[in-house]
């Protein structure tokens, strides 16, 4: 039912969703990507072992919307890992990149291997004219193309945000760009299932609300500490940090 009924909406729609989206590119506010370092390693205070940690994607990866990479994903991610683990961590993002970007991007990098790859892409997909089937296959062979180039443990995908909360974006636009995204989720979510060790990471928010920075586009800097934590939690239970705090105690 959803699917037909984005085909149909849009559809009727699209002469004025095309006015909208070209007035939202002239007239949105356009946030830098904040300075800041984008690969660090650290010892940690509580225990020695490793995790490498690489994050891909787009202008939320990199961190739009926020001051500094210190209170941006990256750098809060890295404030929370580097707790409990000796990390190193990489940030690999730019404002505008989609996953057909991303995936021409890794296959220029050497092989190396990262415990820990976090993606968030899929905002600039959904403004594209891909398909959710072009994109779910597109996103398919980036994961193959991440499994076999960086060998991770553990894979996490940001799920695409709930782009009908997006400020910045008039209605009926805002509207059907979230059921876009719902449709885009829905398909992301059956494709990890059949994926081993990937996840998928909605980014948590209060009563349905995803809180923005001054553009109505981007995270805040409060979103993105939900968000790192999130990511925290994911790596700390999916490598047992807790098991061995505790042995540590012990020993």
């Amino acid at each position: 039912m959803l699917t037909l009924y984005y085909r149909v909406l849009p559809l009727l729609l699209s002469p004025l969703l095309l006015i909208q989206a070209l007035k939202v590119k002239a007239s949105t506010l356009r946030l830098p990507e904040p300075k800041g370092v984008r690969h660090h390693q650290a010892a940690a205070s509580q225990s020695d072992k490793p995790l490498s940690v690489l994050i891909i994607g787009d202008s939320a990866a990199a961190g739009v919307g926020a001051s500094h990479q210190q209170q941006a994903l990256s750098g809060a991610i890295a404030t929370r890992l580097n707790q409990h683990f000796n990390l190193e961590w990489r940030l690999h993002a730019r404002s505008g990149l989609a996953t057909k970007g991303a995936f021409r991007w890794l296959a220029k990098l050497p092989e190396q291997h990262f415990d820990v790859v976090v993606i968030s892409l899929g905002v600039n997909d959904i403004f594209s004219p891909i398909s959710q089937r072009g994109w779910l296959r597109l996103q398919q062979q980036f994961l193959q193309q991440i499994q076999s180039r960086l060998q991770p443990q553990l894979v996490i995908l940001t799920a695409v945000p709930p782009l009908e909360h997006f400020s910045a974006l008039p209605q009926p636009l805002r509207y059907c760009m979230g059921l876009r995204a719902k449709l885009f989720n829905q398909g992301l979510m059956q494709q990890v299932k059949r994926n081993a060790n990937v996840m998928l990471l909605a980014i948590p928010n209060e009563d349905g609300q995803l809180s923005l920075a001054q553009d109505g586009f981007h995270p805040s800097e409060a979103s993105y500490q939900i968000w790192a934590e999130a990511i925290a939690s994911a790596c700390k239970k999916h490598f047992n940090v807790a098991e061995i705090n505790q042995y540590q105690k012990t020993a």
